[in-house]
């Protein structure tokens, strides 16, 4: 039995990653990210370090070591601290990486960071490879919709498919007609919180993943606390793409429900 490498930022959504990878009968070799990731993830891994986001060079000599072959990225870290990086604590690897990049976007960055891995024998792995029911499918029931959020919606996916096009972000909140928030570096979360201050209850929210989207990373994901900001704000519809999505808490559906938020899943393009 060989060792799949998890490589952990913030949330619930490395947890599902690790179950998903000893539920296929693999050992899990943690590199946890310092100040991101759960502690308590250390406690189901078969080995465990913590690397400050500046460390890719060990990163990469603790997969040699222990033979990984394939590894897999899962939880956020912020924008805010890539702009804010711990130098004292970085490595050759890293800093040759940091000054090559064309520009400093999500893709163009992660898709580096892929390929130095790849020159190492070391294939970055689909986030959704492990996920299993955590991808959201086409199948979920919802209400139906008002004539209203039928146009919301139409114009909030044209919207956000151009947003993802130009790899800015992936969540669009709509009203009435109106494009009220697009998210940034903010995160779907503060973008929520922003459109509500704007233009209060009855947001159409749809979340969606890039055109070009890479499925080793930046996957949209939806937990709890978007769920909680979205019940916050009495937002009215979640719009998100089936196949290319990740609800990773399975409770969220019955939550939606009860709240008569409707669920629209996309088909996956």
């Amino acid at each position: 039995m060989h060792y799949i490498a998890l490589l952990a930022g913030e949330g619930l959504l490395p947890k599902r990653v690790l179950e998903g990878i000893k539920k296929e009968g693999f050992k899990v070799l943690l590199l946890a990210i310092k100040g991101d990731a759960d502690p308590s993830l250390a406690d189901s891994a078969d080995n465990f370090y913590w690397l400050y986001p500046t460390q890719l060079g060990k990163a990469i000599k603790i997969c040699q070591k222990w033979g990984v072959r394939e590894i897999v990225f899962a939880g956020r870290v912020h924008h805010k601290k890539i702009y804010n990086l711990p130098w004292l604590h970085a490595d050759w690897q890293t800093i040759k990486l940091w000054f090559s990049f064309k520009d400093k976007r999500a893709d163009t960055m992660l898709k580096a960071l892929c390929d130095i891995f790849r020159k190492k024998g070391i294939i970055v792995a689909p986030l959704k490879k492990y996920l299993g029911s955590y991808v959201v499918r086409q199948d979920v029931p919802s209400r139906s919709l008002t004539s209203q959020e039928r146009e919301d919606v139409l114009l909030g996916v044209q919207m956000a498919k151009e947003l993802g096009r130009l790899d800015i972000g992936q969540t669009v909140a709509v009203k009435k007609g109106a494009i009220v928030a697009l998210e940034a570096m903010e995160g779907t979360d503060a973008c929520i919180e922003r459109a509500a201050e704007l233009a209060g209850p009855g947001l159409v929210i749809i979340k969606m993943a890039k055109p070009q989207q890479d499925e080793r990373f930046d996957l949209p994901v939806i937990g709890r606390n978007t769920l909680e900001k979205l019940i916050k704000v009495r937002a009215t519809v979640l719009v998100l793409q089936g196949g290319k999505t990740i609800i990773i808490d399975p409770e969220v559906y019955a939550i939606i429900a009860q709240h008569s938020i409707a669920l629209v899943v996309l088909e996956e393009a």
